[in-house]
């Protein structure tokens, strides 16, 4: 409760300078109208994500025979992810009709993330430049990451003119993360937007707001319980869209408008691709678009529509090597080392290998280098006494695991994907009984058949922190233990000094 008021309180008062309508409801049938639009889109009822109930799934608009609809619900990208997508839709419960739709697609991931909480705050509406507009909050719940980590996601949508569109797109608002979150450090930074002014062109419309973030770290570490305010940042944030029809915009306007050195938000790209998606026909001037967006330094921007080309197309060559500038140039050099790893692999294939530029094969092997010397030394567990050593033999890297009880040896394997993960190569694991099935889950206590034990421990490398990090045990639907001589869940291995 305490969550959702901060998220109820920071949605009123991003809305102070707006017009507050009157509330006033009629008695309906909200399990019918929700079932009218599961309907609509072919979907069951049983479908619906099941920690929902009615009420955060719909909420009549005052003064008004119409009322917001969202259904929820996850599609199994694999047996492990779950991708969650929104369906929004506004219905006339007075002639039983949908007026309106909105089909938001993957807003979260369920594979690297809990998400707990989806709301639908509508019982306060306001108008901004003739907009009604109400908020969707998404609370993610860190379970993969060594330490907690919390967010609230904010997504605001727009009825004007009967359309109903997205005006911003999985805005943070509040996270915090740390040692446990309540056990040792942690850190809250929570943002609050203010309405400012409105743009309207001929073409585009910009909604501007200021955005004021406030970080406070806790200690609560040695029976402490101190605050610290230890950043305030205020910038503006403009949000852009389209006035009108996505399907008039002249992508060559586009290209021209990124080749002067104009870039709009990072928002109005979202929805541009959203609404007008990569096809075989309009890649290369998407390409050219990103490609003139990160000459001109509009990286972030680039990135977007770079990105979504490799998604869409993986053969997609020369966007490998404009993804691998942008996420360069702005710092992202994991991100960086992967594209123009896939890069270089598909130039190999063309036979191209002599065209590679000299600036991509010099930042691919600083990469390497760096993190070849950053891994050599030994490392120590924080918690339990194991020591990992790292060193280099015959051109290889190699280490020796020292645990209380043991020595092991083996030949070290890095792979280098969005983030850095060491392999362990020959260490055979304590325990493991499988991935149980649904139906094996429920019969947990009984006999499990023994499975052949893996071998091979991977650990997640934080190269930032110059640490790295193994989940040591798993859960009741899957079940192990890598090192028997620890009793920790996750071990977190520093730099020894």
């Amino acid at each position: 409760m305490k969550a959702f008021a901060k998220i109820l309180f920071f949605v009123l008062f991003m809305m102070s300078a707006c017009i507050e309508a009157k509330e006033t409801f009629a008695k309906v049938d909200k399990k019918a109208y929700i079932e009218l639009v599961a309907q609509r889109y072919a979907l069951q009822t049983k479908e619906l994500l099941p920690y929902f109930d009615g009420s955060t799934l719909f909420e009549q608009i005052p003064n008004s025979n119409l009322a917001v609809v969202m259904l929820p619900y996850g599609t199994s990208a694999n047996e492990n992810d779950t991708v969650i997508s929104l369906i929004l839709a506004v219905v006339d419960f007075q002639h039983k009709s949908i007026m309106q739709s909105y089909f938001h697609k993957d807003v979260a991931q369920s594979d690297a993330i809990y998400v707990s909480d989806i709301i639908l705050n509508t019982k306060k509406f306001h108008n901004i430049s003739k907009h009604t507009t109400f908020a969707v909050t998404i609370e993610h719940t860190g379970s993969s990451r060594p330490n907690p980590y919390e967010s609230y996601n904010l997504y605001i949508y727009g009825l004007r003119d009967g359309k109903l569109s997205l005006i911003l797109d999985d805005f943070e608002v509040m996270n915090s993360g740390g040692e446990n979150n309540a056990a040792g450090i942690g850190y809250e930074i929570s943002t609050v937007l203010t309405y400012k002014s409105h743009k309207k062109s001929k073409e585009y419309d910009t909604l501007i707001f200021d955005s004021l973030s406030k970080r406070v770290d806790f200690d609560y570490s040695h029976n402490k319980n101190e605050e610290d305010i230890s950043g305030v940042v205020r910038k503006e944030i403009q949000l852009q869209y389209i006035n009108g029809k996505y399907e008039n915009i002249d992508l060559k306007h586009l290209e021209a408008e990124a080749k002067g050195g104009d870039a709009h938000s990072k928002n109005f790209y979202i929805e541009l691709l959203k609404n007008m998606p990569i096809t075989k026909e309009n890649v290369r001037i998407y390409n050219d678009i990103a490609y003139y967006l990160e000459q001109n330094n509009n990286d972030e921007e680039a990135i977007i529509l770079l990105d979504a080309i490799v998604r869409k197309m993986r053969d997609r060559t020369v966007a490998y090597i404009n993804l691998g500038d942008a996420y360069w140039k702005s710092g992202k050099r994991y991100q960086a080392y992967k594209a123009y790893s896939n890069y270089i692999k598909q130039m190999d294939v063309k036979n191209r290998s002599n065209r590679v530029p000299n600036r991509v094969k010099k930042r691919v092997n600083a990469q390497k280098k760096a993190l070849t010397k950053l891994l050599l030394g030994t490392w120590r567990d924080k918690k339990d006494d194991f020591t990992i050593t790292i060193y280099a033999k015959h051109r290889r890297l190699h280490y020796m695991i020292q645990t209380p009880k043991r020595k092991l040896t083996g030949e070290l394997k890095i792979t280098v994907e969005d983030a850095v993960y060491i392999d362990f190569s020959n260490v055979r694991w304590a325990e493991w009984r499988g991935s149980l099935t649904d139906e094996e889950y429920a019969d947990v206590g009984k006999p499990q058949k023994k499975e052949e034990l893996p071998v091979g421990v991977e650990a997640l490398f934080d190269w930032e922190n110059e640490e790295f990090v193994i989940q040591n045990d798993g859960n009741a639907m899957n079940y192990y233990v890598k090192f028997r001589e620890s009793n920790s869940k996750f071990m977190e291995f520093r730099r020894s000094k």
